[in-house]
C-alpha cells in the first residue's frame, strides 16, 4: 500500500516535461483534433463498492480519471492548438497512470496512406482491436471518431499545407474490462487552391496506440483520490473533445475523402 500510494502521489501531481512529439520529424506539427469514443459489449462489470458508487457505473470512474490526465498535463482537448510539451506531458501520464499501468501496452504501426484515402488508418485500428482482444465495435468507433477529426482538420487552417496530429482517446468494456485506448497518427495536408479545404498527401505515416486496462481493485482501494477528482460522466467527457461536436461518417471507399459532412 505505502508503495501504491507514492506512485499515485507521483502520478497525481507532477508531469514529467518530456521532448517533443517526435522532434526529428522534418517539420513541426502545425495543428491538432482531439476526439473522444466510448462502446461498450454490454458485459458486467463488478460493484463499484460504497466508495465509488456516487459515481454511478465504471465508465464514469474512467472518464473521470481521464478528464485528470488534461488537467494534470495542461492539454485541451477542445482547442486546435498543438504543443509539443503538453501533449507529451499528456503521453506520459496516460503511459504510467497507476489506474490501469499493470495491464499497459503500447504499439506503433507504419501505415502508407494513398490517393486521400484513410482506410489503411482504419484497417491498422481494427487489427491492433482483434489481436487485443477489444470488441470490434469499438474499432470501429474509433475509425469513425478520426474520420470526424480529420473532417476538421481538412476544412480549418489558412497554410497552403500543414502537418496535423489526429488524437483519439477510447473508453471501452470488452468481456468484463475496461480498456482506456489512446490512438494519434499525423498526416501531411495540402490546400489546393485558396478557398478550398485540404486534401491529405500520399505518405509514409506512424500509427501509435497506448491500451490500459482499469484496475478496478486498485480504483477501490484509492477512492478518496478519485472522489476529489472533478466527476465527468461519459456524456460530458465525450463532449469535451472537439471532433465530437460535429456529426460525421467515416468513408472507406479509395476514392472519397476520409469524412464527410451527414446531411
Amino acid at each position: 500500500m505505502i508503495e501504491e500510494a507514492l506512485s499515485l502521489a507521483l502520478w497525481d501531481t507532477h508531469a514529467r516535461t518530456g521532448e517533443t512529439l517526435l522532434s526529428s520529424t522534418p517539420r513541426p506539427i502545425d495543428d491538432k483534433v482531439a476526439g473522444h469514443s466510448y462502446e461498450h459489449d454490454g458485459s458486467s462489470l463488478p460493484p463499484l463498492g460504497q466508495d465509488l458508487h456516487i459515481f454511478g457505473d465504471w465508465p464514469a470512474v474512467a472518464s473521470t480519471l481521464h478528464r485528470r490526465l488534461y488537467y494534470t498535463s495542461g492539454l485541451d482537448p477542445a482547442s486546435g492548438l498543438y504543443s509539443g510539451d503538453l501533449f507529451a506531458k499528456f503521453r506520459y501520464l496516460f503511459s504510467t497512470s497507476p489506474f490501469w499501468n499493470i495491464h499497459f501496452n503500447i504499439v506503433t504501426r507504419e501505415v502508407k496512406v494513398k490517393n486521400s484515402s484513410f482506410r489503411p488508418v482504419v484497417e491498422a485500428i481494427r487489427a491492433y482491436c482483434e489481436s487485443a482482444e477489444i470488441a470490434p465495435a469499438a474499432g470501429r468507433e474509433i475509425a469513425s471518431n478520426l474520420g470526424y477529426g480529420l473532417h476538421l482538420a481538412l476544412h480549418q487552417g489558412e497554410m497552403a499545407q500543414k502537418r496535423t496530429l489526429l488524437q483519439n482517446s477510447m473508453i471501452a468494456i470488452t468481456d468484463g474490462m475496461l480498456h482506456v485506448t489512446l490512438v494519434y497518427a499525423m498526416l501531411e495536408m495540402k490546400r489546393p487552391q485558396q478557398g478550398q479545404g485540404y486534401r491529405v498527401l500520399a505518405q509514409d505515416t506512424q500509427l501509435v496506440i497506448g491500451d490500459g486496462v482499469l484496475d478496478y481493485a486498485f480504483c477501490k482501494r484509492h477512492a478518496n483520490s478519485i472522489l476529489a477528482y472533478d466527476s465527468t460522466d461519459i456524456g460530458d467527457w465525450k463532449a469535451m473533445a472537439a471532433a465530437n461536436r460535429w456529426e460525421y461518417t467515416v468513408c472507406d471507399d479509395d476514392s472519397r475523402d476520409a469524412a464527410v459532412p451527414r446531411p
